[in-house]
């Protein structure tokens, strides 16, 4: 971590403004960077050039997507399956795209799929009824993912998880 802490020091010195997503991690980053705190501010709104339409579909399915990594010290999947096995309905599916260490083969109504491009998984997302975004379990910096998909005509589960997760609510 030391590199980076010189590397952004560096950085933000040489930064006339520094804004961040969220209010959580501006404050954050303002007890690490106290001599630039007063450069700091947040944007909380996402932008979106033109909105991910999702399709229209006629099955019977509700397809649940997970996409991106899932290491069990950085993001907890676990309650996510958990949770869709004990619905224990063979229509709902969660899909999960990207790599981890937690196992997923036999578990009931998920499917594990290697990661893909982003445009294959816009398309997916299209084709999904929910896009699922983990907090990390470790950090207080959200997701970028939550600022994309709220550009997604779709819903967006946030899942909030570990030691920053009151704050970042």
């Amino acid at each position: 971590r030391l590199p980076f802490i010189l590397l952004e020091n560096h950085l933000f010195s040489l930064s006339d403004d520094i804004v961040f997503g969220t209010k959580i991690l501006m404050r954050a980053q303002q007890k690490i960077y106290k001599n630039h705190a007063y450069k700091m501010r947040y944007a909380d709104l996402p932008f979106v050039d033109k909105p991910i339409e999702v399709e229209e579909r006629t099955d019977s399915e509700f397809r649940i997507l997970y996409s991106g990594n899932y290491y069990s010290k950085i993001r907890n999947i676990e309650p996510l399956v958990e949770a869709v096995e004990s619905i224990g309905d063979e229509k709902v599916i969660l899909n999960v795209y990207g790599n981890g260490d937690v196992d997923l083969s036999n578990k009931k109504g998920v499917v594990k799929h290697e990661r893909v491009s982003p445009e294959e998984i816009h398309k997916i997302q299209t084709e999904s009824d929910v896009s699922v975004c983990i907090l990390n379990s470790g950090c207080v910096q959200i997701p970028g993912k939550i600022f994309h998909d709220a550009g997604i005509n779709n819903h967006v589960l946030v899942i909030a998880d570990g030691k920053y997760k009151e704050e970042i609510k």
